[in-house]
């Protein structure tokens, strides 16, 4: 046919794949086109989706992944530019700019679960939250109270679902579908259908989806199990000890939300995550040799004060808020300002959750650790105390 029509084939572009399990080996059969013998590869790239030879769609993920990352670099520029953007805002950029190229086709490896997208989110939330790459993925996660990147594939791969179930029987693509619910093993289908067995229920038939599905039921039932896997992980981290007193649900947080300069959002964010430049924090960084001589890291209990020079406290975020001597000055002007608000000033570990957590306190919370910080500094450096301003 081509000899008839005067075509020629693009050799370049015309290569063989074997799809098989990993136990299979690659066949020894030869391709030819005419005379022409075609290459059998490992990889092949066609629509922009890069199928390997056992279709774990790792590599396609992997380059996605990447594409992503670059998207999310000028998301980074346009940040910098406007000097810092809000949560709605960063939020919708992120989700028309980055997500689009990152779960390309989603619909059809989404049922794998890959690492490298999250790796992309989290850079973007830290970028936002201003906070180091040192602080725990859940802290930052829980407070900024996106969709996990699982939550996002599994939403694709539902929505697909429904798409298929829509379809006429005289479609070549339902009729595809079809077939592949039969085979029941290893397709496509036999995946989809565990991600909604795991939502709906082991008891759960095929017959229960051939309907449809009710996708806000299924992004609502997505986001249980994040809170769920969320809430179940953040008790094995010590450096939360401070967040888990007052974060006990998953979900975006007022301070990313409050007007606040990039700067004093990002001081909320350390102290709130425990990455603050306070002794709890860097002390994990000092060794100690123990009695047999060995080097170890120095426990929380001996991470002390060096600012006060206390014997027996441990500079830690209620320490550096409310009892360090050192800050009494602008410890004065927030309990000034809280008591202005109608509230009582109380240490208390209730009132360090309010702080960092309730809306109408949170200027003020981001007043003092600023100063407090300044002040911290002036101190490290020269020994001495400024005058409050």
């Amino acid at each position: 046919m081509c000899a008839k029509w005067r075509l020629k084939l693009n050799t370049t572009k015309t290569k063989i794949i074997h799809f098989r399990n990993k136990k299979t080996p690659v066949t020894n059969e030869e391709f030819l086109f005419g005379e022409l013998k075609l290459e059998i590869v490992k990889i092949y790239k066609y629509l922009g989706i890069i199928f390997d030879e056992h279709l774990t769609f790792e590599e396609c993920a992997k380059t996605l992944s990447k594409a992503a990352g670059r998207k999310l670099g000028h998301l980074f520029v346009i940040n910098r530019k406007l000097e810092g953007i809000g949560y709605n805002t960063f939020t919708k950029l992120y989700e028309s700019r980055v997500d689009p190229v990152a779960f390309y086709a989603a619909t059809v490896w989404g049922t794998k679960n890959f690492k490298f997208h999250e790796t992309i989110q989290n850079r973007a939330i830290r970028m936002f939250l201003g906070v180091s790459k040192y602080t725990t993925n859940l802290a930052i996660q829980g407070d900024m109270g996106w969709p996990s990147t699982s939550n996002k594939m599994k939403t694709c791969v539902c929505r697909f679902w429904n798409r298929l179930i829509k379809l006429p029987t005289s479609r070549l693509t339902k009729q595809i579908f079809l077939n592949d619910l039969k085979v029941r093993k290893c397709t496509w289908s036999s995946q989809a259908l565990k991600i909604l067995k795991t939502l709906y229920g082991e008891d759960t038939t095929l017959n229960d989806f051939m309907e449809g599905i009710n996708l806000q039921q299924v992004k609502t039932k997505l986001n249980e199990l994040d809170e769920e896997n969320w809430k179940r992980e953040i008790v094995k981290f010590p450096k939360l000890r401070t967040y888990r007193l007052f974060k006990t649900k998953f979900g975006k947080e007022n301070y990313t939300q409050q007007f606040l300069s990039k700067n004093r959002r990002s001081l909320i964010a350390q102290m709130r995550t425990g990455t603050s430049n306070l002794r709890i924090e860097t002390g994990r960084y000092e060794r100690q040799r123990n009695q047999n001589g060995q080097l170890e890291i120095l426990p929380a209990e001996k991470r002390l004060c060096k600012i006060c020079e206390s014997i027996e406290k441990v500079e830690d975020e209620y320490h550096f808020i409310f009892e360090c001597e050192k800050y009494r000055s602008a410890r004065a002007i927030l309990a000034f300002n809280i008591e202005k608000l109608g509230k009582k000033y109380e240490k208390s570990t209730d009132l360090l959750g309010e702080l960092l957590t309730e809306k109408i306190l949170l200027k003020i919370m981001a007043d003092y650790i600023d100063y407090a910080m300044e002040m911290r500094k002036t101190i490290e450096k020269k020994g001495g105390e400024p005058l409050p301003p």
